[in-house]
C-alpha cells in the first residue's frame, strides 16, 4: 500500500528471504546483469501482487538460491520498491515537473548559445548559393556566344 507505515505480509517474506549485503562483510557486490534485474524486478511484482502463493514463495526461494548475483538484485529492488511507496502524489508531480523545466532550460540554453553561428551559417550559405546561381547564369549565358547555337 503506499503511503501506509504497517508492513504488510510481502514485506515480512521479503525481509525474511533477503541475503546479507555483500560490501556490509568487506566483499565486492555480485556483477548483476540487466536479465538478472529485470527478473528480481519481475518478482517483486509477482510477490506483491493478488496471485501470491505458497508455490510462488518456494520457486521465489529457489531463484534467490541459485546465485548471490539474485539475492543481491533483489535487495537492490526491494529497496528501490520501498523508496517509491513512501513518494507522494505530491512529490511525483513535483519531480516530474522539475525535470521538464531542466528540459525546457536545456533547449533555451542550447539556441542562446548557437543562434548567431547558425544564423550566420544560414547567411553564408544563402550568399554561396545566390553566387553559384549567378554563376551558373553568367556562364550559359555567355557560353553560346553571339548569334546562337554554335
Amino acid at each position: 500500500m503506499v503511503g501506509s507505515s504497517k508492513p504488510d505480509k510481502a514485506d515480512k517474506a521479503d525481509k525474511a528471504h533477503r541475503p546479507a549485503r555483500p560490501e556490509s562483510d568487506g566483499r565486492a557486490p555480485p556483477v548483476v546483469t540487466r536479465k538478472v534485474a529485470a527478473e528480481a524486478a519481475t518478482w517483486i511484482a509477482r510477490l506483491h501482487g493478488p496471485n501470491r502463493s505458497p508455490a510462488m514463495e518456494r520457486a521465489f526461494r529457489e531463484w534467490v538460491s541459485q546465485s548471490e548475483a539474485h539475492g543481491y538484485a533483489f535487495e537492490r529492488c526491494t529497496d528501490v520498491w520501498t523508496d517509491v511507496q513512501s513518494l507522494t502524489p505530491a512529490q511525483i508531480s513535483s519531480g516530474m515537473a522539475r525535470r521538464d523545466m531542466n528540459a525546457a532550460i536545456a533547449r533555451a540554453r542550447f539556441w542562446r548559445r548557437f543562434r548567431w553561428p547558425v544564423l550566420a551559417l544560414l547567411i553564408v550559405l544563402i550568399m554561396a548559393s545566390a553566387y553559384g546561381v549567378h554563376w551558373w547564369l553568367a556562364v550559359d549565358v555567355s557560353s553560346a556566344g553571339v548569334g546562337g547555337a554554335q
